[in-house]
């Protein structure tokens, strides 16, 4: 079994919707630096924050939030599976589309809508487990409300 963690569009649109974990080198869980590096260098945005804080006499949390440099959290995609059902009640189910091909689709399940995936795109989603249960969360995700404020991630 897999443990595949979100790509980088994903991890971004997740962040704009409220997942929230500790997130950085030292927290233990993966990240994506500014340029989209999974657990990359992010010693342009600790000196850009370190430079904030002097440069506006604040926080380095206050820093953080305002510097345009950033790091956003890589989950795991169940664990991002389990927040949508848990926090928001948003079910993405994947179902076999072939038992030959090992190919799949994903449907969608949300309090007042029952979306199956065929319906709502083009063309049925077809594909490799992980790469449809991917397409699937970010279908997932833009049931949620947009946020009016970032969260910071310091």
């Amino acid at each position: 079994m897999k443990n595949r963690v979100v790509s980088f569009e994903l991890s971004k649109l997740s962040f704009e919707k409220g997942y929230i974990r500790p997130v950085g080198i030292f927290s233990g869980n993966n990240y994506y630096n500014h340029n989209g590096v999974l657990n990359g260098d992010v010693s342009e945005q600790l000196k850009e924050s370190f430079r904030l804080k002097k440069e506006k006499n604040i926080s380095l949390e206050d820093a953080d939030k305002l510097n345009p440099l950033k790091m956003y959290h890589a989950p795991k995609l169940h664990e991002l599976q389990d927040w949508l059902r848990e926090k928001h009640n948003i079910h993405v189910n994947m179902k076999l589309y072939s038992f030959m091909d090992k190919t799949y689709e994903y449907v969608i399940t949300c309090e007042d809508a029952f979306i199956n995936s065929s319906k709502f795109m083009d063309v049925t989603i077809i594909g490799d487990y992980y790469d449809v249960l991917e397409k699937g969360l970010k279908h997932g995700l833009k049931f949620i409300m947009k946020r009016k404020t970032p969260i910071p991630l310091g």
